[in-house]
């Protein structure tokens, strides 16, 4: 992945996944099988190809899916460059209808102005607030992130959930989901589609 990120080439695998993942949508669907939002990530190198955005609606196109049914998530950006290219791009996905989403919230150049210049429809707060021993301080930050981005009507996921305790305090705060081990390690192919058919998580 670094060799593929610094010869500017990630953004054919990226392409590649998404590709895949329209597919499997399809052939779930053509099943009469029940599908989830599915999120892909694309890295902040791509956002170099002007034509990303086109790109990325025509392979949705293509399979036929609605395009509510994928996510395109990018990290937060380093640099101001960076931030205007990805403000660009953001902007040019939710004209055609496509879901975003801001991974890793809170590392990156200036989190707040993420909340104010990016048109997402989510946010995932990076792990790094929930992986440590929780106390007040973590308590006021988190809520405060919450409710910037709930008056805002953007969505809010916590990610690297391992414990009940972390799942109950996010909840306490009005986290709408949150997404870790304590739910599922990252799954084959095979044993998501059985993940699809159960529907729900026996906690």
């Amino acid at each position: 992945m670094p060799i593929l990120e610094q010869t500017g080439k990630v953004v054919f695998l990226d392409l590649a996944m998404l590709e895949l993942v329209c597919k499997d949508i399809a052939a779930w669907k053509e099943a009469g099988r029940h599908v989830v939002p599915v999120s892909v990530n694309f890295s902040r190198r791509d956002l170099t190809d002007p034509e990303l955005s086109n790109k990325i609606v025509g392979i949705i196109q293509k399979y036929g899916i609605d395009q509510h049914e994928i996510i395109v998530e990018v990290t937060e950006t380093t640099s101001e460059e960076e931030q205007a290219q990805m403000a660009h791009f953001l902007e040019q996905l939710k004209d055609f209808g496509v879901e975003t989403s801001i991974d890793d919230f809170g590392t990156g150049y200036s989190s707040l102005s993420v909340l104010r210049e990016f048109p997402v429809g989510e946010i995932k707060i990076d792990r790094s607030f929930i992986n440590r021993q929780l106390g007040e301080s973590d308590e006021i930050i988190i809520q405060s992130i919450i409710d910037m981005a709930k008056r805002l009507n953007i969505d809010v996921i916590t990610e690297g959930v391992e414990l009940v305790e972390q799942r109950d305090f996010l909840h306490h705060l009005g986290c709408d989901r949150v997404q870790g081990y304590l739910y599922d390690k990252p799954l084959p192919k095979d044993q998501f589609e059985k993940r699809l058919i159960q529907g729900n998580y026996q906690l």
